[in-house]
């Protein structure tokens, strides 16, 4: 007796960005609408469509900064990916709008906004051998130190003011 088993094609995503992501993940797709709108943040942002037929509202998922998300999709030959961000303004900024990868492949976004395809069945090593993991590592470890300079750079700013209301005070 034979055992049958499904083939699963799936593609991972992974972000070694300093922001969160947005992606769209599809197989073979038929659309014909040409605008739609995306939320994120509860903030909407028209998204026309014309060039690549492709419906951002089917599925966006957020990607956290030195994460990342597999995809499981039925399709035949080729997936497509839409891939957005928030710039330090909160304004949609987008990486890439259908960019077009074998099925059953994984891709990085690199720090500059690249899409690489990674060796094998690899989730951060691209084709090249260079291992992401280390540069997603780098930048969790720089927004870490971020948030703490602005939180010590607001808490001295506040001391600040309160020395120079009382200084005003004693006058």
């Amino acid at each position: 007796m034979g055992s049958s088993q499904s083939i699963v094609d799936r593609t991972t995503v992974a972000n070694a960005t300093i922001s969160d992501i947005y992606v769209v993940c599809e197989g073979e797709r038929n659309c014909n609408a040409s605008k739609y709108t995306l939320e994120i943040y509860s903030t909407a942002f028209g998204y026309g469509t014309e060039q690549t037929s492709i419906k951002p509202e089917m599925g966006v998922m957020k990607i956290q900064s030195g994460k990342l998300q597999t995809f499981h999709l039925n399709c035949s030959k080729n997936v497509y990916l839409t891939i957005l961000y928030l710039d330090e303004n909160y304004k949609c900024k987008e990486i890439c709008r259908g960019h077009e990868i074998p099925n059953n492949r994984n891709v990085v976004i690199t720090q500059s906004g690249n899409i690489l395809l990674t060796k094998g069945k690899s989730t951060w090593t691209d084709e090249d051998g260079y291992d992401h993991s280390d540069d997603a590592q780098k930048v969790s470890d720089f927004k870490e130190e971020k948030e703490k300079l602005w939180k010590n750079y607001i808490r001295e700013v506040s001391k600040l003011r309160e020395q120079m209301k009382l200084k005003q005070l004693s006058s």
